[in-house]
């Protein structure tokens, strides 16, 4: 499973558009949403072929890349692409099988564990209603909250968690815990 996660996270840092996907071989040809615009085709091909070729050694010329190339270096076996523009979805396609050595062709209906790509999206819509006033950065969360709180601790006492601050408040957390674990009292 930490394999396909480090595989996960190689492939969403060099894909520029938020992508869900399983790790493992063999992609299939691409099923596009039926209404894809021929305006989009040229925005699909940016996606499928924008990456810059991979320097393997300073001997050997650039390896060309793309998306089938990436999926196959990295054994990822399907994926699907949502392209948000103006806070809208404009455009979805999926490429490849649901899993490796698998038949099932992934789909633009196809669920994936989105895993940590939930985070910058939750973080967009948060930073969106700050744009319109509905949330503070600074406000105390738990003001905003109602169906759960964030609970008191050593570390909320003197200084709330905030948008502004609350990754820094979840790693508090983190190495909090980890030092207890590593030296429990």
């Amino acid at each position: 499973m930490k394999v396909q996660s480090q595989r996960l996270a190689v492939l969403l840092r060099l894909t520029p558009a938020v992508v869900a996907c399983l790790a493992a071989a063999n992609p299939r040809p691409p099923q596009v949403n039926a209404a894809t615009p021929d305006s989009q085709v040229e925005r699909i091909r940016r996606i499928e072929t924008g990456f810059a070729p991979l320097t393997l050694t300073k001997d050997a010329p650039p390896l060309p890349l793309d998306l089938y190339k990436l999926m196959e270096l990295y054994r990822v076996p399907g994926l699907s692409v949502a392209v948000i523009d103006n806070y809208k979805i404009v455009w979805t396609k999926s490429y490849g099988v649901t899993e490796s050595g698998g038949t099932t062709p992934v789909t633009t209906k196809t669920l994936f564990q989105a895993g940590s790509i939930s985070k910058p999206v939750a973080a967009t819509g948060a930073l969106c209603l700050v744009e319109q006033g509905r949330l503070s950065l600074d406000d105390d969360v738990n003001k905003k909250l109602s169906t759960w709180k964030v609970p008191e601790n050593e570390f909320t006492k003197e200084q709330k968690v905030t948008l502004r601050r609350s990754h820094a408040a979840t790693n508090l957390q983190r190495r909090k815990t980890r030092q207890h674990r590593a030296h429990p009292r």
